[in-house]
């Protein structure tokens, strides 16, 4: 099921950035492949949080979507993620029509449109296969629920970080094949610092103050979403909120799994407008979220 994909160029200098090399080979690589009249492509693109990779998708998508009677299905692991980058295509690529797929779009959703993006919620609607299915976060999702919706002349695309030793194996006897990213778009400069026990505590307090007080926001991330039993019953989303605050009062915003989209993008777009200095929350920032201004994570 081969796709010449003829306005792929036009695509590409539609973002509103220059692509990096390395974004741009993936994107030419990818389109050779689903051009071939050989076996569906089979890709996948690896790279660390930063690089672009879910800009790959989106120039794709856009230039599969401008081919007659193709369409594309972009599955993404969060709700959150998925409607960044539904926000994103639709704002890049205002002339491809697009429906956005997640467990609060109430499942009357227009299911024919060339593109369709979502959660795990579009595993649940009646959907015939598309030309060419895109899994963000490859190793979040099962191997059933990558699949469903792969008929035999679908073309794949997977993304992520930390790929499945599966594909892994796959990638090595030449089943998949592979684009490799590691450049960003601004030199990347990454400095550690371990604070080791409770005396310590105070130390990373002041330091943190000292950055909000300087006009940085700062991510806190634990391993909690409220008070439990076990572990310390400081580590949690909702203690902690509650000490911050009351060092920044209505300077703390909170986020965990249990804030529906429209909380979570409320939240995220107080810290990027700087109308809050902390975000308190649990590892469901982890999935690539745009934050720009963001320099410091605890």
């Amino acid at each position: 099921n081969p796709i010449r994909l003829g306005h792929l160029e036009r695509c590409m200098l539609a973002m509103p950035f220059v692509l990096t090399q390395d974004q741009a080979t993936a994107i030419r690589s990818i389109a050779k492949e689903i051009a071939s009249p050989a076996a569906p492509c089979r890709h996948v693109v690896a790279g660390d949080v930063g690089v672009g990779k879910s800009c790959v998708l989106n120039v794709l998508a856009a230039a599969v979507a401008a081919e007659p009677a193709r369409r594309v299905m972009m599955l993404f692991p969060t709700t959150l993620l998925a409607t960044q980058h539904f926000d994103d295509f639709a704002k890049w690529f205002p002339g491809v029509r697009a429906t956005l797929v997640t467990s609060e779009t109430g499942g009357d959703e227009d299911l024919t449109t060339q593109v369709l993006i979502g959660t795990s919620a579009l595993l649940h609607r009646d959907i015939t296969p598309p030309d060419v299915l895109m899994i963000d976060e490859q190793h979040k999702w099962s191997r059933a629920q990558r699949e469903q919706y792969l008929a035999p002349n679908t073309h794949l695309i997977e993304l992520s970080a930390t790929c499945i030793p599966r594909t892994v194996a796959l990638m090595r006897f030449g089943h998949v094949s592979l684009s490799q990213m590691r450049q960003t778009h601004r030199p990347k400069t990454i400095h550690t610092e371990i604070w080791e026990g409770a005396s310590r505590a105070r130390d990373l307090t002041q330091e943190i103050t000292a950055r909000v007080r300087q006009g940085n926001p700062v991510f806190i991330i634990y391993p909690q979403r409220e008070k439990s039993d076990a572990g310390d019953p400081r580590h949690n989303v909702e203690e902690a909120r509650k000490r911050w605050e009351q060092l920044f009062p209505g300077r703390v915003r909170s986020l965990t799994s249990d804030n529906d989209v429209d909380e979570m993008t409320a939240a995220l777009k107080a810290i990027t407008s700087g109308e809050a200095s902390i975000l308190i929350c649990t590892t469901v920032v982890e999935v690539g979220v745009n934050v720009e201004n963001l320099r410091h994570i605890v």
